[in-house]
């Protein structure tokens, strides 16, 4: 998906089983990689401060792609046929990428680590561009990519900073 979009991109779109992407695919790699970057975590913090940031990664993650999907639904809502499927599949299998190495990129105290995760993260846009662009709508493909875009990356972040806004974690340990 990540290296070659256009030709997974091919062989997604031909699904029709796309009601558990969400329950099979993003909240398993969700928990997956928030498992595997806790004792990464507990290397330079406290027991408490990784556990309530692992679950603020997990709660954004997860919510945050389910409410992307959500918007992106409203926004495409009678213009494209079968549309709640291109929705999940775009919406989904691109934001999947974000997720994983976002998680990994913000576990990482190793500066030039973190920011190649994160780098990399950003490459879920090049996986969403391929999508959209496989797709037949009367849609303005920019205008859905914007959006979807913006959605996907934006939300979790939000989601995640007001989390820890509730739980008084600091969301820059100096």
């Amino acid at each position: 998906m990540l290296l070659h979009p256009r030709m997974e991109w091919q062989n997604i779109f031909p699904e029709t089983n796309t009601e558990n992407i969400f329950k099979s695919y993003v909240i398993p790699f969700s928990v997956a990689t928030t498992i595997l970057t806790f004792p990464i975590n507990l290397i330079s913090h406290t027991l408490l401060y990784t556990l309530l940031n692992s679950l603020c990664e997990l709660t954004a993650s997860i919510g945050g792609t389910y409410i992307a999907f959500i918007c992106v639904k409203e926004y495409l809502s009678g213009n494209i046929k079968h549309s709640q499927d291109t929705e999940r599949k775009l919406i989904y299998y691109s934001s999947l990428i974000f997720v994983v190495f976002n998680i990994l990129g913000s576990a990482t105290e190793l500066y030039f680590l973190s920011q190649v995760l994160t780098l990399i993260s950003i490459a879920s846009l090049r996986t969403l561009y391929f999508g959209i662009k496989a797709i037949k709508t009367s849609v303005n493909k920019t205008n859905l990519f914007i959006i979807s875009a913006l959605t996907i990356i934006c939300l979790p972040l939000i989601i995640k900073r007001l989390l820890m806004i509730v739980l008084h974690l600091p969301a820059i340990n100096l």
